[in-house]
């Protein structure tokens, strides 16, 4: 399976900013992983936020990378990483 290294620095706030923190305990009081949640409710994710963009962009056509953000990543992996 090909994998997303998702920067999580850079996307749990960029996604929580839009959500209160109401709704990330309730999420998280039901047993949903705060990372999960996030990817659970983002409709796009930003390209700077894939360190391995590179490596994976093949995968994605140019009408699924839109304005710099990406839609669809259910066919990857996604790994949490630290830092650029």
């Amino acid at each position: 399976m090909k994998t997303l290294k998702v920067l999580e620095e850079w996307f749990v706030p960029w996604i929580l900013d839009d959500y209160s923190a109401t709704q990330l305990m309730e999420a998280w009081e039901e047993g949903i992983n705060p990372k999960q949640y996030v990817l659970d409710v983002a409709c796009l994710m930003p390209i700077t936020h894939i360190q391995n963009w590179e490596e994976v962009k093949q995968h994605f056509s140019e009408e699924e990378i839109e304005d710099g953000y990406i839609e669809e990543w259910n066919d990857f992996k996604i790994e949490w990483v630290l830092g650029r």
